[in-house]
């Protein structure tokens, strides 16, 4: 049985033990190296904890036995291989906790669930503008709110 000893005595015990094995925030599904490092890079400057995948199957492979990132940023045109679209409806079906934000070069896809769309290129406000309609912009101690520029009407949102 697991010791609750310091559940009432140390109020910082549960931040202790969830940072242990910390979630991520964003996975980020991208098959350009460039525009996925750019993006993981940007996301983790912005205070979020990211996991990247290059392909459909590597985001699967990274997501099995570890606790579901709160947004996963997917491109819809992963190259060869399982496509972003195929991927999401496969992530809404097993892990609908998940939020799913697809990003294209081109129009949001029709008659798919997905939480939002960002059309690249994006800039960082609007990225960051985007997880926050998601409700994942992390909290910063101090201020609850949002940090970041950017308009949320600049983004295709699918609630």
């Amino acid at each position: 049985m697991a010791d609750r000893s310091d559940r009432h005595t140390d109020p910082h015990a549960l931040d202790r033990r969830m940072h242990a094995h910390p979630m991520a925030d964003v996975m980020v599904v991208e098959d350009d190296p460039g525009v996925r490092d750019a993006t993981c890079e940007v996301l983790r400057e912005e205070g979020y904890v990211v996991e990247e995948a290059a392909s459909a199957v590597e985001a699967l492979e990274r997501l099995d036995g570890v606790p579901d990132p709160r947004v996963l940023l997917i491109d819809i045109h992963l190259g060869a291989g399982v496509d972003g679209i195929a991927l999401a409806g496969r992530i809404r079906r097993t892990r609908p906790a998940c939020r799913i934000l697809l990003t294209s070069g081109g129009e949001p896809p029709e008659g798919i669930a997905f939480d939002g769309f960002v059309g690249k290129p994006f800039s960082t406000d609007r990225l960051v503008a985007a997880l926050h309609v998601l409700g994942t912009y992390p909290a910063f101690e101090g201020s609850p709110g949002f940090a970041g520029g950017g308009s949320v009407s600049e983004m295709e949102y699918r609630g």
